[in-house]
């Protein structure tokens, strides 16, 4: 249930080229990344609420790359309760709409678990898991969660710096 998976998927329906779409992903995320990460280390000193998002969407972010853009199972998605927390937390302390639906439609699209599906496939005699999986609803969801993250990575990036007392000094400045 890889992005990379999922694109191969996407290509059985549609003819794309998914190993430049892959490449590309990977590149602006890179990008996004590097771009909000020089802006924070070098753009002078932040909140320490700045710094706190800051290093919750670093992990978030390499938390959603190593599981999903890589070959992997299902139940390694399972570490993505990290970031949709995280979104999920933001968007309650910001009160913004938008990153509730974000964090909704995400967190809808990669929990095919919520009623376990081996007891409601039997009930509606499907095999749910095999839908699930071929419908490809996972990757949508995956691309989401990780533009959620790097947007708001990067809003951190924006906030302005701040003086005085509210300086949060990390271990590079003293």
């Amino acid at each position: 249930v890889s992005v990379g998976l999922g694109l191969c998927g996407v290509q059985e329906r549609v003819p794309l080229p998914v190993v430049a779409i892959y490449l590309g992903l990977i590149g602006a995320t890179l990008l996004a990344l590097a771009y909000g990460f020089f802006r924070l280390e070098f753009g002078g000193p932040r909140s320490a609420d700045v710094e706190r998002w800051r290093r919750i969407l670093e992990l978030s972010a390499v938390v959603i790359v190593y599981t999903t853009f890589f070959l992997t199972h299902y139940y390694y998605l399972t570490v993505l309760i990290v970031p949709l927390t995280a979104l999920m937390v933001r968007a309650y302390l910001e009160r913004r709409r938008g990153l509730w639906v974000a964090w909704a439609v995400s967190y809808l699209l990669l929990s095919a678990f919520l009623v376990p599906l081996t007891a409601v496939g039997r009930w509606v005699q499907m095999d749910l898991w095999t839908l699930y999986i071929s419908s490809l609803a996972y990757l949508p969801g995956e691309l989401l969660m990780l533009g959620t993250v790097l947007y708001e990575y990067l809003r951190c990036s924006r906030v302005p710096r701040v003086h005085g007392s509210m300086v949060h000094r990390s271990s590079r400045f003293g």
